[in-house]
């Protein structure tokens, strides 16, 4: 494979993982409301609405 190639690939990759970045984010969020939901006994309901909640207040 020439450069040119190895340079696409690398920034098709770059563009992947820029775009699966947020989604880490969301899954760090919903862990952080879940362990806070273990000490209250919160609802799923409640931390769908909370991570909506904050998901809006961040946008």
């Amino acid at each position: 494979m020439d450069n040119a190639g190895w340079v696409d690939k690398f920034l098709t990759l770059r563009a992947e993982i820029d775009r699966l970045k947020p989604f880490e984010d969301i899954v760090k969020e919903i862990e952080l409301i879940l362990g806070d939901s273990r000490k209250v006994n919160e609802s799923i309901p409640d931390i769908v609405k909370r991570l909506r909640d904050n998901q809006r207040l961040q946008y």
